[in-house]
C-alpha cells in the first residue's frame, strides 16, 4: 500500500463513506475531502469534514501507518497545526497530537488494490498495455485534449519566461526560440546561446549582406577560429573579425557544439546557414507569422535555402555531393510544433486575444502526426493518432504518466483502477 493510493482513494472516496469512523468510534461524514495540495505541508487544505457533532474545517494529512506522523516530524511543523483528520492505511499508533484518526483498512474495495498493483509489476514499457484496447473512445478524446494543453502550457511557461528575460520583446524571443529550435535536441542549448550572444537587432544592421549573417552567426558560434584552405571559410573568417571589433562581439565556445552520430543535414555549420538564409530573406517575422491562417501559407515563411556555398558542403572546408539545402518540410514542421504554436498561443494569452491561442490549436490539428519513436511504440498498440495534435498529447502520456508510472494521475490509469 502505498501513499500515492491512499491520496487516490481519499480524493475520490473510493471507500464506503457511509460508515466510517475514528479509531474512536466517533461517527466521520465526510461533506468537502479538500483540495490535493503537491506542494510542502499537508496532503489536503480545505477539507470539511463531521466528526461526532462537530463540524471541523481544516487540512487532511495521509499516511501509510500513523507512527508516521511523528516520524516525520510533523508534531514540530506549525504547518500541520490545523490537521483536523489523519487518514491511515493501519492505525499502529497513538500520536500525541491527539488527531483523530481514520483507518482504511479494510475498507477500500480489493480491486482497487487488485488493479493498482498490476499496474505497479507491470513489465510493458506502457502500464496498462494490456488493458488499453478497452479504453473507450470518449476517454481517449478527453486524453488527447488534456495531454495536448499540458504540454503546450508547459511550452508557453518557457516561453514566458525568456520573453521576461528579453524585457518583453517578442520579436527577440521569437528569434530566440526558434534558433533554439534550429538545433533539435542535441544542439538545441547551443543554439539558444548563440541566438543571445548575438541580438537581433546586431543582425538587422547586416540585414541585407547574407554573407555577413553567415560571417555573423558562425562567427559568434566559435566554429571559424580554425585554420581553414577554403577560400569562402576564409572570407567568412575575415568578415567576422570585422564586425566582431566592431560590435564587441563575443563568440560562444565552439565545444558547446555536437556532431557525433549526426545526419549531415543536421550538421551545426549548415544548420546555422540556414538560419542565416531566413533572417536574410525575412523581416519581421513574427507579425508575418501571426497574420498567417493558412497552414500552408504559414509553411512558406520558412522555405528558404542558404547561400550556393552550402549547394556543396555540410561543414565548412569539406565538400560534398550537390544538393539542395533547402529547409525541409519535416523540420518546418518541427518548428511550427514546437516553436511557433507555442509562441503564438502564448502571445494570445497575455495579449488576451483568443484568435490566436484558437489559431494555435488550429495548426497543431491540422498539421500530421509526427514520426519518432515514442509514437511508433503508441502505435505496436494500435493507438493511432491522426494529427500533430493528438501525437503531441501521446508525447506528454509517454513523458510524463506513463515512463513515471504516474497512472493514479492519468484518465485512462483512474478508469481502469474503478473497473
Amino acid at each position: 500500500m502505498t501513499e500515492q493510493l491512499l491520496h487516490y482513494v481519499w480524493k475520490h472516496c473510493l471507500f464506503n463513506a457511509s460508515e466510517i469512523k475514528t479509531t474512536e468510534g466517533e461517527e466521520i461524514i465526510v461533506q468537502k475531502n479538500g483540495t490535493h495540495n503537491h506542494q510542502a505541508g499537508p496532503d489536503f487544505s480545505n477539507a470539511k469534514i463531521k466528526i461526532g457533532k462537530i463540524i471541523f474545517v481544516g487540512n487532511v494529512e495521509i499516511h501509510q501507518q500513523s507512527s508516521d506522523f511523528e516520524k516525520h516530524q510533523h508534531q514540530n511543523d506549525a504547518a500541520y497545526k490545523n490537521v483536523i483528520l489523519h487518514v491511515v492505511y493501519k492505525h499502529d499508533k497513538d500520536i500525541l497530537q491527539q488527531i483523530p484518526t481514520l483507518e482504511l483498512k479494510g475498507k477500500i474495495p480489493l480491486h482497487i488494490i487488485r488493479n493498482y498493483e498490476n499496474l505497479l509489476k507491470s513489465k510493458n514499457e506502457i502500464a496498462c498495455a494490456g488493458s488499453i484496447e478497452n479504453v473507450s473512445t470518449l476517454t481517449w478524446e478527453q486524453v488527447f485534449s488534456r495531454m495536448a494543453l499540458n504540454r503546450l502550457e508547459r511550452k508557453v511557461e518557457f516561453v514566458e519566461t525568456t520573453l521576461k528575460q528579453n524585457n518583453q520583446n517578442w520579436e527577440e524571443t521569437f528569434y530566440q526560440l526558434l534558433a533554439k529550435n534550429f538545433g533539435m535536441k542535441v544542439n538545441a542549448e547551443a543554439f539558444f546561446e548563440l541566438a543571445k550572444a548575438t541580438p537581433v537587432k546586431i543582425l538587422a544592421k547586416q540585414k541585407y549582406s547574407l554573407l555577413q549573417l553567415e560571417a555573423l552567426l558562425l562567427g559568434q558560434s566559435g566554429l571559424l577560429n580554425e585554420i581553414f584552405n577554403d577560400a569562402y571559410a576564409v572570407q567568412l573568417q575575415k568578415e567576422y573579425q570585422f564586425l566582431q571589433h566592431k560590435f564587441s562581439l563575443q563568440p560562444i565556445p565552439a565545444n558547446y557544439w555536437k556532431m557525433a552520430r549526426m545526419r549531415p543535414q543536421n550538421f551545426p555549420p549548415l544548420r546555422i546557414a540556414q538560419l542565416a538564409a531566413l533572417v536574410f530573406q525575412s523581416s519581421h517575422l513574427l507579425s508575418k507569422v501571426l497574420e498567417c491562417s493558412a497552414i500552408n501559407d504559414l509553411k512558406q515563411l520558412f522555405q528558404v535555402q542558404p547561400s550556393d556555398y552550402w549547394q556543396q558542403h555540410f561543414k565548412l572546408d569539406t565538400d560534398s555531393v550537390k544538393s539542395k539545402k533547402q529547409i525541409g518540410d519535416s523540420t518546418i514542421e518541427n518548428f511550427i510544433i514546437n516553436t511557433i504554436v507555442p509562441i503564438v498561443f502564448a502571445y494570445g494569452k497575455i495579449q488576451h486575444e483568443e484568435i490566436f491561442q484558437d489559431k494555435a490549436l488550429e495548426w497543431l490539428n491540422d498539421l500530421s502526426a509526427e514520426k519518432n519513436n515514442i509514437i511508433s511504440a503508441w502505435k505496436n498498440y494500435n493507438i493511432k493518432p491522426n494529427s500533430a495534435f493528438q501525437s503531441q498529447a501521446l508525447i506528454e502520456l509517454r513523458n510524463e504518466f506513463c515512463e513515471k508510472r504516474n497512472c493514479l494521475e492519468c484518465l485512462i490509469g483512474q478508469g481502469l483502477m474503478k473497473s
